[in-house]
């Protein structure tokens, strides 16, 4: 199967998605509703600004889950209560 794209008949996309508890299911799609129809699109700056700083957290996050992870990965070597304390703590990540 070949699958032809082409890069001139592409528009911009946009996908949100959420979840939710059942019995919340109608606050979420009011806070889609919200951010779909009340936030200011035209605001290139602002959006520039918000999507970078969601970037930061994001790698943020990761590189603190890899220290973490290296912190208990050295402990681990030094006593089997590390070792124990390590596959439990690597387990949650």
């Amino acid at each position: 199967m070949s699958l032809t794209i082409d890069l001139n008949g592409l528009d911009e996309l946009l996908v949100v998605s959420g979840a939710c508890l059942d019995k919340n299911v109608p606050a979420m799609y009011d806070l889609l509703r919200q951010f779909m129809s009340e936030t200011n699109w035209d605001n290139e700056k602002k959006l520039d600004s918000l999507i970078k700083n969601s970037a930061s957290g994001v790698v943020n996050s990761i590189a603190s889950a890899g220290s973490r992870f290296a912190e208990l990965y050295a402990a681990s070597k030094l006593t089997p209560a590390k070792v124990l304390a390590m596959q439990k703590k690597t387990a949650d990540l």
